[in-house]
């Protein structure tokens, strides 16, 4: 729980905000600190800071960036993740993301042992952190009950201080014992330089023990007589369900070779996991267990025991209470007032209290060191402007260009390369779940926002944006960044030899840099200035847009021979993994087994940008991510993966196309919301809709929405009850979309929109893909912004300065929410930010 603040507790540890005090240890403190570098959003982080002095002992600061390091290495669900950290600092500090619920052990201390149904879950999710631990080439070495964070969605594991990567050389000393007595494995007992990936496995089966029976597998008693149980793996496992007993034991056998790898175990915990809850889903927040807190049936359902997840709520609350009392996010640690309103009541700011005069002069000759290495970069720097402003970046030449003194191509300030680099923006498809659902707050409207224009060298085609940047690819190939309060120009990127917008992908904004792949190569560049901080070759086309997810970023290419999925790490530009997903033949042909697609469903919209029909590769690939899996569709049809290393974890079993013969394994183009994975129908009659649980079909369109024929020109929507309304689904073929509510799509009859406006030439106007935004469904043709509310009329705003609607061959703007404000940019190079009707 969240403590107060005592005197001597720092107010700031780098760039966060200390706002409550969650613990203390043998090396230093746990806060809980405020990332408000953002406008308008707070995120919370944990801090730990190193008591004083311990950092002059031998080797600590060494140590230290390891664990920062190899901490930062490790991406996936069920691991915390490590996001920043200073082992230079006079006080070395970690920050990793914040998870507000209790460990295992607390858990258990307070509530008791976990039913037999918790402990699977709990084990199968634990086996998928070890997964994406060594998938990162790392041992965690302390996995144990106090290292394991239980939330509403499943466990986290943390802790990577005694973490050490595969063929790293030993900084533990000779003879050194390394983990927590209880939760070792012989290997440990016989020294560091023993851990292997099946120590990891050994020490999971002793948590597993701990979650069923409330103890360690190795009793109590003095730690000789501990480790003399743990070196002979003897091992009571009184009180282990039977279901789970031989997999414990297995886990527990003393020869390393003789325990299971983690994707037989995972594969065995699977099975456990279906055989205790039978009927349910098979991934946390959906389970049900015996005594566990209960849901209304279209939402999740705890996987823990009830008096645990009112628990993780409590402190869900606390959080959430703390951040109202916070108020609005200050601009930047530094300028916290004198008494914040937070949870401690904070007296003036300090700075973290004085340690040894020895340990500060060894950090002014740090800081000595890196001055002297400034003044020999700036040269080289300097070098570098002249470079980019002759291959890369240009200065634009209109209204709205950037001030000399922040032109393109100038250096990105070296202070935000330790910074955490996470998916931060919406692009038109939504965020990662692609189901182009928006939050319309008018909290999220860019900070000094005003109704603004602007005139690009060409029109965009794909656009990315967060608080702070407008990032848009144009027809010319070109890149270009604009702040999206105002409209001004940051920067613009020159596109390479031949590379116009459909040899190239849409933007994602990754904390402080933007991503994009173009002329064969995967880049990042500031969000500040457009410097390219890291570029990665890659071979054959883009194809689609970018799929980023936390730290990572999928790209889907395609070469001669077949379709693939790239993972690269969004800090280096380092690939993580690839898979072909479909061979070239099967890609040309379309084919996925039993479907039957034709070439009007897989795809945003037939007239828009880089969502264009250049092939059936199109709709391959990595298309969404939602619980934790990355769908990607191929030519086996859809499988869910793990996003950390490739692995597939579930394959969608076969469904019924909504209005068609035959059956399908495919979701060429899947949206999700609520726990539920809509699928255009590939005969562009409808949909399917499947559970993201499991990939298994819910139901067709046909068998419970009606689709009504509106003459040619028509929008129509077809709504399920008011409440919970939460996905809008685009049937291009019909020209009319489909809103679906959480589970209550029941027949409704379809609401019209009214008709179409003509073209200039008679036909109907180009209209583009709607999107839900807050409660209205809202597209926009070539002269007017639409919004519908759920139960309100249609509202039609002229757009001032828009190109105005000549033909139905006209591409419709690329629409872009922010908040309660929307850009509109067009084909022409015209783009418009204006607020929603009433906003």
């Amino acid at each position: 729980m969240l403590g107060e603040l005592h005197d001597g507790a720092p107010r700031a540890i780098g760039p966060y905000r200390v706002v409550a005090r969650l613990g203390a240890g043998g090396m230093g403190e746990v806060f809980l600190g405020a990332d408000e570098r953002t406008p308008a959003v707070r995120t919370f982080v944990a801090l730990k800071i190193v008591l004083p002095g311990m950092a002059d002992e031998p080797g600590f600061r060494t140590r230290f960036r390891r664990e920062i390091e190899t901490g930062r290495a490790v991406v996936g669900r069920y691991t915390v993740d490590v996001l920043d950290g200073d082992h230079e600092a006079v006080r070395p500090w970690l920050a990793t993301e914040y998870v507000p619920g209790p460990t295992l052990e607390q858990a258990v201390r307070d509530h008791g042992p976990l039913p037999e149904a918790s402990v699977a879950l709990l084990g199968r999710d634990l086996v998928r952190a070890l997964r994406s631990i060594h998938h990162a080439r790392i041992l965690h070495r302390d996995l144990k009950p106090s290292n394991v964070l239980l939330t509403a969605d499943g466990p986290k594991v943390i802790d990577f201080g005694i973490a050490r990567a595969f063929g790293a050389s030993r900084l533990t000393g000779t003879g050194m014992m390394i983990g927590s007595p209880g939760f070792m494995s012989p290997e440990h007992v016989a020294g560091g330089e023993h851990v292997v990936a099946a120590s990891d496995v050994f020490c999971l089966g002793a948590v597993l023990v701990h979650a069923a029976a409330g103890r360690s597998p190795f009793g109590e008693g003095s730690l000789p007589a501990v480790l003399y149980r743990i070196a002979r793996a003897e091992a009571d496992l009184t009180g282990v369900p039977p279901g789970l007993r031989d997999i414990v034991a297995d886990c527990l056998r003393l020869d390393p070779s003789d325990r299971p790898d983690a994707l037989a175990l995972g594969h065995r915990l699977d099975a456990a996991v279906a055989a205790t809850t039978p009927g349910t889903a098979t991934t946390p927040g959906t389970a049900t267990t015996p005594g566990a807190a209960t849901a209304p049936s279209a939402g999740p359902v705890s996987p823990w025991p009830a008096p645990l997840a009112r628990a993780i709520d409590d402190r869900v609350r606390e959080l959430t209470a703390l951040d109202a009392r916070l108020g609005p996010p200050v601009a930047h640690p530094l300028t916290v007032p004198a008494r914040a309103p937070g949870l401690h009541e904070a007296a003036t700011m300090t700075a973290p209290a004085r340690v040894a005069d020895a340990e500060d002069d060894a950090a002014r000759r740090r800081r000595t060191r890196r001055l002297t290495a400034a003044v020999v970069a700036l040269a080289v720097v300097t070098a570098t402007i002249v470079v980019a402003r002759s291959t890369d970046l240009w200065p634009g030449s209109g209204p709205n260009d950037p001030p000399a003194n922040g032109a393109p191509g100038s250096p990105s300030p070296s202070g935000g390369a330790g910074l955490p680099r996470t998916v931060t923006s919406m692009d038109a498809l939504g965020a990662a779940d692609r189901n182009r659902s928006f939050d319309a707050a008018p909290s999220l409207r860019p900070a000094g926002w005003k109704p603004w224009d602007a005139r690009l060298p060409a029109g965009p085609t794909a656009c990315a944006a967060d608080p702070a940047t407008l990032a848009c690819r144009l027809d010319d190939g070109s890149l270009q960044a604009l702040a999206p309060a105002d409209g001004k120009l940051l920067w613009r990127a020159r596109p390479g030899a031949g590379s116009a917008a459909g040899a190239a992908t849409g933007p994602l904004i990754a904390g402080d840099v933007v991503v994009s792949a173009e002329d064969g190569r995967l880049r990042a560049r500031s969000v500040r200035d457009g410097a390219v901080r890291w570029d990665t070759p890659f071979t054959g086309r883009p194809v689609g847009r970018l799929l980023g997810v936390e730290r990572q970023v999928f790209v889907n290419r395609a070469d001669a021979t077949g379709v693939h999925v790239d993972a690269y790490d969004l800090a280096t530009g380092k690939r993580r993994w690839t898979e072909v997903v479909t061979t070239a033949s099967a890609s040309k042909a379309g084919t996925d087994g039993k479907a039957r697609n034709d070439d009007k469903a897989g795809n945003d919209n037939s007239k828009t940008g880089n969502d264009s029909k250049t092939g059936k590769a199109e709709r391959y690939g990595a298309m969404a991510y939602g619980m934790g899996r990355l769908l990607v569709n191929g030519e086996r049809g859809l499988t869910a993966r793990d996003p950390a290393t490739g692995e597939i974890e579930l394959t969608a079993p076969e469904a019924t196309p909504a209005g068609g013969s035959g059956t399908t394994k495919a979701c060429p183009d899947p949206r999700i919301s609520s726990s539920q994975l809509f699928c255009p129908d590939p005969n562009g009659k409808g949909m399917h809709v499947r559970l993201l649980r499991d990939l298994s079909q819910l139901f067709t369109s046909d068998d419970r929405v009606t689709i009504p024929s509106t003459a040619a020109g028509d929008v129509g929507w077809v709504f399920g009850p008011v409440r919970s309304l939460s996905m809008l689904i685009a049937l291009p073929a019909h020209g009319r979309v489909v809103w679906i509510g959480n589970n209550q799509v029941d027949g409704t009859p379809a609401a019209e929109a009214g008709p179409v406006p003509r073209a200039r030439d008679g036909s109907p106007a180009a209209v583009g893909t709607p999107v839900l935004l807050g409660s209205a469904a809202t597209y926009a043709d070539n002269a007017s912004l639409y919004v519908r509310p759920a139960d309100g009329a249609l509202t039609v705003v002229p757009v001032p300065g828009a190109p105005g609607n000549v033909s139905s061959a006209q591409r419709p703007p690329e629409l872009m929410p922010m908040g309660d404000v929307v850009v509109l940019g067009y084909a022409d190079g015209t783009v418009r930010s204006m607020a929603l009707p009433d906003a």
